[in-house]
């Protein structure tokens, strides 16, 4: 037992023989009250896949006047086989050209310095029944402030999406 140890296992035989003996020092130590919530999620144990066979490809076109976002949308199709209900979570890699999941960029067909910056939204997680198909949306979003000065041409990047369990 190491010193630090030692002190913490004295303290609390010293509390516990307060409390036992009536000291003074047991009515600070038990006054108040806290309230712990306790939670717990259980894992199916299902084996969710994509349904949606070849992959997917969600396409945008762009004009630079505009001053909203601009959003494009695909269906994905799971299935999950296991139990009875089973409860599923999506996410996505950086793409081939961002820096982190939430910052996704397309890059330039020709000028591979050019970037395109852009989001990606979609259920995180879910619910579904057993071997039944479930379509979820994906979304991707580009805001002015990522188009109005970008070079004209095509952008592209490839997105791996992982379903768990």
């Amino acid at each position: 037992m190491n010193t630090r140890d030692r002190v913490c296992a004295s303290a609390f035989a010293a509390s516990v023989i307060a409390v036992g003996l009536g000291l003074p020092g047991a009515a600070a130590q038990s006054a108040g009250t806290h309230q712990v919530l306790v939670s717990a999620v259980i894992v199916s144990k299902s084996d969710c896949s994509f349904n949606t066979k070849g992959g997917s490809t969600i396409s945008l076109s762009i004009d630079p006047a505009a001053t909203g976002n601009l959003t494009a949308s695909g269906s994905i199709t799971i299935r999950c086989k296991g139990s009875r209900t089973a409860s599923f979570s999506v996410s996505n890699n950086n793409g081939l050209y961002g820096s982190s999941p939430a910052t996704l960029r397309m890059r330039h067909a020709t000028l591979t310095t050019e970037h395109l910056g852009y989001a990606m939204s979609y259920p995180p997680s879910g619910m579904t029944p057993k071997d039944t198909d479930t379509r979820f949306t994906v979304t991707v979003s580009v805001s002015p402030a990522d188009f109005q000065n970008m070079v004209p041409g095509s952008y592209s990047d490839t997105v791996i999406l992982t379903i768990t369990p």
